[in-house]
């Protein structure tokens, strides 16, 4: 097939929502994402498949592609778009979660931190949050800034405050 690979988490969001009949165009960013957000079921704790790809050298993939074909089965049955979009949410939180316990396995890391456009996406969050603490896991995440791209100027500034530190 003739596609751009990425490691974007949010380019999975736009293909859910382009599946789901949300939109084939972000008009502006996170359009199809944001919609995909607003359909989703609140209730609904179902999730999809995943698997986790470990090669050595290279870090933990999460693989989706066994819920992206449980997604177009769940479109072909006319199963309701806000219950695939709730399915689809927690699937990522339940994918993210087993990433930090192999962290945590590997390299006894108890702290995870959450940052990305991604998670600028409310439901996803607070399931993911709620899992992770659940777990025992300490979670830090944006509260006062925006978790995208907008926050990098923010530790640009924060770095070069420490830099001028060291200096002096």
């Amino acid at each position: 097939m003739n596609v751009v690979q990425t490691s974007s988490l949010g380019r999975i969001f736009d293909a859910v929502a382009a599946m789901l009949g949300l939109g084939s165009y972000n008009h502006f960013e996170a359009q199809l994402p944001m919609a995909l957000e607003a359909i989703a079921d609140q209730d609904c704790a179902q999730r999809y498949d995943f698997e986790l790809i470990r090669q050595s050298g290279k870090p933990t993939a999460l693989d989706l592609r066994i819920m992206i074909k449980q997604i177009i089965t769940n479109i072909g049955e006319k199963r309701d778009r806000s219950i695939v979009s709730a399915m689809f949410h927690n699937t990522i939180a339940a994918g993210l979660l087993e990433m930090a316990r192999m962290a945590r396995q590997e390299k006894e890391l108890n702290t995870v931190a959450l940052s990305g456009g991604v998670f600028c996406n409310k439901f996803l969050t607070e399931r993911l949050v709620r899992l992770l603490k659940k777990d025992g896991f300490s979670v830090l995440y944006n509260r006062d800034f925006p978790a995208n791209d907008g926050c990098i100027s923010v530790g640009q500034a924060a770095i070069a405050a420490y830099k001028s530190t060291k200096r002096d």
